[in-house]
């Protein structure tokens, strides 16, 4: 749960926003451990996008997914990363962002995959 003296995590916006998706059960200090935390800046139709998705969907790995299309999602992506490119994850538990997809797929394999 977030504290006053602690830095946020995600903007006010997308806390409330995850809140909304996420709803807690029993609400508390688990609420922090329902949030998923990789977030992953997408556009229909991208190929890197896809190869990204199917990894993550193959190997089990829960991602939360922003089409950059929606005019809010895409100004994230440009306030977190600089540059309007897909796809960008964001893992909010280890505070790492990163463009490319085969850099994406390395990490997720390395840090989320079964066995990992």
């Amino acid at each position: 749960m977030l504290r006053d003296n602690d830095p946020p995590s995600f903007e006010d916006e997308d806390k409330d926003f995850l809140e909304e998706m996420w709803p807690a059960q029993g609400a508390g200090d688990d609420f922090e451990a329902e949030i998923p935390q990789l977030v992953l800046y997408v556009k229909e139709g991208c190929p890197f996008c896809a190869k990204v998705e199917r990894f993550a969907d193959d190997a089990g790995i829960p991602l939360m997914y922003r089409d950059i299309t929606d005019p809010a999602n895409g100004e994230r992506l440009l306030r977190l990363g600089g540059k309007r490119q897909v796809p960008f994850l964001v893992d909010e538990a280890r505070g790492v962002q990163m463009y490319e997809s085969d850099d994406i797929i390395a990490y997720l394999e390395e840090h989320y995959a079964e066995g990992a």
